[in-house]
């Protein structure tokens, strides 16, 4: 299904389709142009969702959609902070959080949401974005801070980007396979895997090799990328 979302912190609508499921082998398949032809590539896909949420270029928290315990993770205090015990339970997410300033959003996030889906669309409609996880923050984290920009093709927010190495994805499915990524890149599409947005935007992520590069592509073909600042979010 289709949710139009409200981001709080830009006062831009965000179109996403947020609903999951075991997606049709038919359905998942990612469609692009290559010398002239169309080809289709069935990605790996994971048997269960896993996004990383961030505020801005801040990668605040890792979600995946199995139930369990979403728990504050501390270089600190690393050892007591992980356990259980430390953690909000939940049947529908287990996670990690790594940022202590958006911490409190996101359990409220979860603490309101009757499933993973619906803690999507929260987590969007507060003003964060959502991006494919490579399965190693410490990876991210030690590479520092990227930049984040937004997709708009206007005025609907229909994707996010990063200038880390990760993959490209949208909020249905992830991808397993590293054909789906690019050192200079990560980029999650809020359409549905078969629209004409993912289409179109999975071509420029195959083709492009920074950035730069894809942003230019994406203004040519009518779509805008706004830069997305650290900020203060709230779960109404």
């Amino acid at each position: 299904l289709l949710h139009a979302m409200a981001a709080s912190s830009s006062q831009t609508a965000v179109y996403a389709s947020v609903e999951g499921g075991h997606v049709s082998n038919s359905a998942a398949r990612s469609v692009f142009r290559r010398g002239g032809r169309i080809a289709r590539v069935l990605p790996n896909k994971l048997s269960f969702r896993i996004l990383d949420v961030y505020n801005g270029p801040i990668l605040v928290s890792c979600l995946e959609e199995r139930s369990g315990h979403v728990v504050l993770t501390s270089e600190e205090n690393k050892e007591r902070q992980e356990g259980a015990a430390n953690g909000l339970a939940s049947p529908f997410v287990k996670g990690r959080l790594f940022d202590t300033y958006s911490r409190q959003a996101v359990l409220q996030a979860v603490k309101t949401s009757s499933s993973y889906s619906n803690l999507l669309k929260r987590l969007l409609h507060a003003g964060f974005d959502l991006g494919p996880s490579n399965g190693d923050e410490g990876r991210v984290k030690r590479q520092g801070n990227a930049r984040c920009w937004r997709i708009v093709q206007e005025p609907i927010v229909v994707g996010a980007m990063w200038d880390r190495p990760g993959l490209f994805g949208c909020l249905r499915w992830q991808p397993s396979a590293s054909d789906f990524g690019q050192e200079w890149g990560t980029v999650c599409v809020y359409r549905d895997d078969s629209s004409p947005v993912y289409i179109q935007c999975w071509a420029i992520y195959q083709r492009c090799s920074s950035t730069a590069e894809m942003r230019a592509e994406l203004s040519r073909e009518g779509y805008s990328t706004l830069p997305v600042p650290y900020s203060a979010h709230s779960i109404q």
